[in-house]
């Protein structure tokens, strides 16, 4: 990738998140507003949003820093289910609020993976609120996210699982393409920017990490594949 398509990617990326900024930020102000006039003001929505918020803009700053460090980036042994177990914890406070459930599917035994925690952590916990925010935007009855890991001929393959029928590798593709460019450019994922998508997006890119339309356990969602680290593959 040139030097111009990063920083044509990059600007595209901050222009999602500055979209996608504006919710947190006119829930804020809504509660202000009934706080000035005396009424019952729910303080952990408040605080549950604005943490989102600025995981998005801790998380897109992390992904300008490796990207800009790439080939200084140090890997190291990774436990999977650790990272996403980690991830379900960050996104507890906001799946309460959206009354949405977050399941952990981690069936067997997962050999470490090679990788950034930090970055990937970070990255699922993007997905996560994207995958959370969108259920809740289309009025699904019982909204769901898993966070899910499973083997596969190219490694061990994580992402974030929802009601998303529609999500297709074309789709997402068009999406990546569009996005700081147009308002919605993911219309399964509601009226926002999806701008947490593309955050991880750029995460697992700075990994050498591709993410991809993937389905576990009759859910379809977002995912990466990982390599596991060959001198600690379990037996």
């Amino acid at each position: 990738m040139t030097t111009s398509d990063q920083y044509r990617d990059s600007e595209q990326l901050l222009l999602a998140l500055a979209e996608q900024l504006k919710l947190p930020l006119m829930h804020i102000s809504q509660h202000i507003e009934l706080a000035k006039m005396g009424k019952e003001v729910r303080y952990e929505h408040i605080e549950s949003v604005a943490d989102m918020a600025l995981h998005l803009i801790d998380s897109y700053l992390l992904s300008r820093q490796l990207s800009q460090a790439q080939a200084e980036l140090q890997f190291e042994p990774v436990s999977i289910s650790s990272v996403l177990q980690g991830a379900a914890e960050r996104l507890d406070k906001i799946a309460q609020e959206y009354s949405c459930d977050i399941e952990l599917h981690l069936s067997g035994r997962y050999a470490p993976v090679m990788g950034h925690r930090k970055s990937l952590e970070a990255a699922m916990v993007s997905l996560g609120y994207s995958f959370i925010e969108a259920q809740q935007e289309s009025g699904v009855r019982k909204p769901r996210l898993v966070l899910g890991a499973h083997k596969s001929r190219w490694g061990i393959v994580a992402g974030t699982y929802g009601n998303h029928k529609e999500l297709t590798n074309d789709m997402f593709q068009r999406a990546k393409l569009l996005h700081g460019r147009a308002r919605q450019s993911l219309p399964t994922f509601g009226h926002s920017s999806s701008a947490g998508i593309f955050v991880a997006d750029s995460l697992f890119a700075a990994m050498s990490g591709k993410l991809h339309v993937s389905h576990h356990s009759k859910l379809s969602g977002l995912a990466v594949t990982l390599a596991p680290n060959p001198q600690l593959i379990l037996v």
